[in-house]
């Protein structure tokens, strides 16, 4: 897809469990997809719309690049809870996500380590380019208790330990 000019449209499209790692994604829309399992390592993404998937336990890690529209609108984290409009917004404004903040509850299907694994690598991402800050990035979710909230934290805080340590090498 690295040279490629035209749009490819997989909306509504199952693919569960693949792994798009070492590749480049560049006028694909995927919206309205089931990219539950999916791992993008080492991507680079010129516009590619993810909006409204479900994206339950894909892993985003070490993004090489994103450029132009990259709309991870609406888009599920796991059964129970929606990423978070603010941050998809810092990559793509559709003009019409809400200000909502996700709100993560103390039991059900998911876990800080679960949610954290799809969205750390975006995270990650838009802290290195300046698109936001590891404190504004805690202000986008809802914990139903406090030991969430500090667990989240301390994920977040692990993710700026290993650029640190990779920084000091």
């Amino acid at each position: 897809m690295k040279n490629n000019q035209d749009e490819y449209n997989l909306s509504y499209a199952n693919l569960t469990g693949l792994d798009f790692s070492n590749s480049t994604l560049k006028l694909l829309n995927i919206s309205a997809s089931r990219l539950g399992g999916c791992r993008f390592d080492n991507v680079r993404f010129s516009d590619v719309d993810l909006s409204f998937s479900d994206m339950t336990n894909s892993q985003f890690t070490n993004i090489k690049s994103i450029e132009g529209i990259f709309d991870m609108g609406f888009t599920i984290l796991s059964p129970e809870i929606f990423f978070p409009p603010q941050l998809a917004r810092k990559f793509y404004d559709s003009g019409f996500m809400g200000n909502q903040k996700s709100f993560i509850p103390e039991s059900g299907f998911s876990t800080i380590s679960q949610i954290f694994g799809t969205i750390s690598g975006l995270l990650k991402y838009g802290i290195q380019h300046n698109l936001f800050s590891k404190d504004e990035s805690i202000t986008w979710f809802k914990f139903e208790t406090s030991h969430l909230e500090d667990l989240f934290k301390r994920k977040l805080n692990e993710l700026s330990q290993v650029d640190e340590e990779i920084d000091e090498s």
